[in-house]
């Protein structure tokens, strides 16, 4: 069994979205590029140290007696009475065509499923290892050459809290760059990674946004260039909140500091975690051929009276029924975590209630509050009205004596002056003055 490429996945443990504010006490600090991209260019200016292909031994299968050589590893080689089982085909030496792989010590049982080519070389193509010892179940597709390959890995876990099934898909191109993402059914938050440059700089996603809203304040999805190599916890940050906000924040000696990130810089950052799901999405696609082996694989060796010389059948055919043991406890977890989705989705639906019903007050105590203060406009201006009336009627009067004039009366004559003198002369009069 050759060495499959580790899942490198401790730089994702951030800090909670808890930890990132949705508001600042002061209004966030403009930063210009060279400012915000020094800590992203920082990271990707340390060396990379490409990861050297472990060296291959060959080991010969107890069950074959011709040379049918198995690639294998010298971690297990070492092992305390390590053996080994290969239930396909032998070509040329080498084992060959469609077949399992049983690799069995005191430490340690892992089997791989896949298919060989007869010179000893089975990087390309897929394969499906289980991992008895740890728990877990991997699908690999290796690329056209060393360490390029697509995984997906499921790792059942008992501890405290009780049984968790993990899951990790993993994308790994030849040039040192990674994109990862770790997940559960029953935890609804996923953790993405892509990392450059052999893991010199880290680009990391945090997506709570299929939980409910209890608290809107909270960051549902959080963006961060980050440090692969664990040596600083300084970081930017791009927190996207429930209810549109977005917020950008820098980490320095663990103090963050509220900041605005130039748009330039987070259409970059943004350009970054955009390609990080893609590729993440376009991995679970390509791994659909080793599914496809393994549903032939177990077809061929569940059924029947198949079997490998010096291995019982039991052992032989613990593939066919291994996950069957966490059926029970994978159920049990799922019927808990729909429960706490329950509990949460009532905290949310009485929490947006509350929000609810406060927005209402808040509306009604501004309306109220512009309708006092319209009556109050309305009232000075009633007020103003009447006192610029009053102010205009009374200058009116005073305009009005001031420009009274008496009428002109023609003056009378001295009564003296009407005098009439008249005459009677026989029956005529005549008046003169």
């Amino acid at each position: 069994m050759r060495r499959v490429i580790p899942v490198v996945m401790a730089a994702l443990v951030l800090a909670p979205l808890s930890a990132v504010p949705a508001t600042a006490g002061s209004k966030p600090r403009k930063t210009k590029e060279e400012e915000a991209s020094a800590f992203e260019r920082y990271l990707a200016a340390r060396p990379g140290v490409p990861e050297a292909r472990e060296r291959r031994v060959f080991v010969q299968p107890l069950n074959k007696t011709e040379p049918c050589k198995l690639p294998s590893s010298p971690d297990q080689v070492r092992r305390p009475h390590f053996r080994a089982f290969w239930d396909g085909a032998c070509r040329n030496g080498f084992a060959y065509g469609l077949g399992r792989d049983i690799a069995i010590s005191d430490t340690h049982h892992i089997e791989e499923i896949s298919v060989h080519d007869g010179t000893g070389e089975n990087w390309t193509g897929p394969h499906v290892v289980y991992d008895y010892t740890g728990k877990s179940v991997m699908h690999v597709i290796g690329g056209a050459s060393y360490p390029a390959a697509v995984l997906y890995r499921e790792s059942m876990e008992t501890g405290a809290s009780g049984f968790n099934q993990v899951n990790q898909l993993m994308v790994q191109d030849n040039l040192g760059n990674r994109w990862a993402m770790v997940s559960s059914p029953f935890n609804p938050e996923r953790r993405l990674l892509a990392t450059e440059g052999y893991g010199a700089v880290g680009y990391a996603i945090i997506d709570t946004r299929s939980a409910p809203v209890v608290n809107p304040e909270n960051p549902n999805l959080v963006y961060a260039v980050t440090d692969p190599r664990g040596m600083t916890s300084d970081a930017v940050t791009v927190a996207r909140y429930p209810e549109g906000g977005v917020g950008h924040f820098m980490r320095r000696a663990g103090q963050l500091e509220p900041v605005t990130l130039p748009k330039s810089y987070t259409a970059h950052l943004q350009a970054k975690f955009d390609s990080l799901q893609r590729m993440l999405e376009w991995g679970r696609g390509y791994l659909a051929p080793a599914a496809a082996m393994e549903r032939e694989y177990l077809q061929k060796a569940c059924q029947g009276s198949a079997g490998v010389k010096g291995l019982a059948p039991a052992q032989y055919r613990k593939i066919c029924s291994w996950r069957d043991q966490f059926q029970p406890a994978y159920a049990a977890a799922q019927a808990n975590y729909q429960r706490q989705l329950a509990v949460l989705n009532q905290q949310a639906e009485v929490a947006g209630q509350q929000r609810l019903a406060a927005a209402q007050m808040r509306l009604q105590a501004a309306v109220a509050a512009q309708q006092a203060s319209a009556q109050r406009d309305l009232a000075s201006a009633v007020q103003g009205l009447s006192s610029t009336i009053q102010t205009m009627q009374t200058q009116s009067t005073l305009n009005g004596l001031m420009s009274f004039r008496a009428p002109e009366v023609a003056p009378l004559r001295s009564p003296m002056n009407n005098l009439h003198v008249c005459r009677q002369v026989g029956p005529l009069f005549s008046c003169t003055n």
